[in-house]
């Protein structure tokens, strides 16, 4: 499976996962979200047939907001909305999550 790690500072890195059966899916995301990350808050990406997957604990973690993430998040938002992503987001086919 190929995600796309996108970093606080804008910028994006593609990633190929190889990913066993048997294995659960997070154990290969969680690092690219963050060393500390052990849980995750996920958005769904509908117009993109994507799902995003953030640090769950990133605000108290104090990480960096991620300005590109965000915009993201903020697109399949209720209006209004004004909490950002913050740290790492990793971004993958919603196909490959389920």
């Amino acid at each position: 499976m190929t995600v796309t790690v996108i970093k606080p500072d804008g910028t994006e890195e593609e990633r190929s996962l190889e990913i066993p059966k048997d294995s659960f899916v997070l154990e290969h995301i969680y690092p690219l979200i963050g060393e500390t990350c052990n849980c995750v808050d996920l958005v769904n990406l509908r117009h993109m047939k994507k799902v995003m997957l953030v640090d769950d604990n990133g605000l108290w973690k104090d990480l960096p907001v991620n300005h590109k993430a965000t915009a993201l998040y903020h697109s399949v938002c209720r209006p209004g909305t004004t909490s950002p992503i913050v740290g790492n987001a990793v971004l993958l086919r919603e196909e490959d999550f389920t």
